[in-house]
């Protein structure tokens, strides 16, 4: 099994060795997000030559220690080719998976080029999901996820995390301090007896570098945290961090299960429904990604991953 924690000593001249895992190039997609940045420092971390990648320009002082960057838009026509991929490169990507989905199609990759690309949970815990926006696009995550492993000819690995935290900039754990930080009430629909398995965003950067060095995968890989616990244990330890008090309102399922699919094609409106139905609704995934070795932590979150000290940029 793969363990990518410990970086490599330093060789006589102060560099580190390239780990023999690392065949080629490791370019990294969306390198301005937390995700992305994570996956370059553990593989610079191996001694490989990282290639930074980013639309944005330029890209910040915290990628000028990697061997090289680059700026490319992946949404843009043709732009996959302007990365220059050679045969044992390593691509991962942190950008949307239906972005790299639509950058791939029609391109003809070299021969041994490997890809990480991450996908969701989702894809798996929404696929027969009870409200038709959910279920339509868990169903287009996952034609994204064939249309990037067909254009690979099946050499690529596809992840499947759970909520992922840790930066202060998710939409999961974050988002979740600042709402309570605003109206201080929870309402719990259905106790809030869903479970739930948040992945740290620096646990899933060292799991995507050891997917993308081991043998292609031959289906999703789901990736959940460390610790599965319900979405109302979640918030206490959420607001806890935060130092926010807050007060529960229980609240019955039913009324939210039917204004989702009430609303389902109204906006916000029905994804509002649909996302406070959720709060008694299972969505843990097998761990798949144990083979890997890569320890993932319990959740405990700190200041920065409910947004109250600095983020990494």
């Amino acid at each position: 099994m793969n363990q990518l924690r410990t970086p490599q000593p330093l060789d006589s001249h102060g560099q580190r060795p390239i780990d023999p895992l690392i065949r080629g190039r490791v370019f990294v997609v969306g390198i301005t997000s937390p995700l992305g940045h994570g996956i370059a420092s553990a593989a610079l971390a191996r001694g490989a030559r990282v290639i930074a990648v980013s639309r944005s320009w330029p890209i910040g002082a915290n990628v000028c220690n990697f061997w090289k960057s680059l700026r490319l838009d992946l949404g843009a026509e043709g732009s996959i080719a302007d990365l220059g991929l050679e045969a044992g490169d390593i691509l991962i990507c942190a950008a949307p998976l239906r972005v790299l989905a639509r950058a791939v199609d029609g391109f003809e990759f070299p021969p041994g080029v490997r890809i990480t690309a991450i996908s969701s949970a989702s894809a798996t815990t929404k696929a027969n999901s009870r409200f038709p926006r959910d279920a339509q696009w868990a169903k287009e995550m996952r034609a994204a996820e064939v249309a990037i492993t067909n254009a690979v000819q099946g050499d690529a690995s596809i992840l499947r995390p759970t909520m992922i935290y840790g930066s202060g900039r998710d939409r999961n754990v974050a988002h979740i301090a600042r709402k309570l930080a605003r109206v201080h009430v929870l309402p719990l629909i259905g106790g809030g007896s869903g479970l739930r398995a948040p992945v740290h965003v620096d646990d899933l950067a060292q799991v995507a570098l050891a997917a993308a060095c081991g043998a292609a995968a031959t289906k999703p890989i789901h990736v959940p945290g460390g610790e599965r616990l319900t979405f109302r244990e979640m918030v206490r330890r959420i607001a806890a961090v935060a130092h926010v008090r807050y007060t529960e309102v229980p609240m019955p399922l039913l009324p939210f299960t039917l204004g989702a699919r009430a609303f389902a094609h109204v906006g916000r409106i029905g994804w509002s429904f649909a996302a406070c139905a959720r709060m008694a609704e299972d969505l843990t995934v097998p761990d798949d990604a144990a083979m890997f070795g890569v320890a993932r932590r319990e959740f405990h979150p700190d200041a920065r991953a409910v947004g109250q000290s600095e983020a990494r940029e």
